[in-house]
């Protein structure tokens, strides 16, 4: 059985690709007791990025997110998405720990 819908229709709000513009996604989530669709934004996430291309990127997985069912990271306090690839990054930064702690046990 696959699990009912929550998120529907994400956008992303403004269309255009200006850094100065307040970037939003606004989304439906279904209330199924009631049966009506409550519209909501998510702000404030995507306008503490500075690059444009990086806001996109972050902008889209965002939206897959919500279209995959997933609940999406709250947008207090600007927490951004894990890498796509976190085990690979986190296999790196555990590489390079050990060869940090291995200079300072050898030297």
């Amino acid at each position: 059985m696959t699990p009912e819908k929550k998120f529907f229709n994400p956008t992303l709000y403004p269309r255009t690709r200006n850094i100065y513009d307040v970037w939003f996604v606004k989304y439906w989530v279904k209330d199924y007791k009631k049966g009506i669709l409550i519209p909501k934004k998510a702000k404030g996430y995507l306008n503490h990025i500075d690059e444009l291309d990086e806001r996109e990127r972050e902008a889209q997985r965002y939206i897959d997110m919500l279209n995959n069912n997933m609940q999406p990271p709250n947008a207090k306090g600007a927490r951004r998405l894990l890498p796509q690839e976190a085990q690979g990054n986190f296999a790196e930064t555990g590489r390079v720990l050990l060869e940090i702690l291995e200079n300072l046990s050898s030297g």
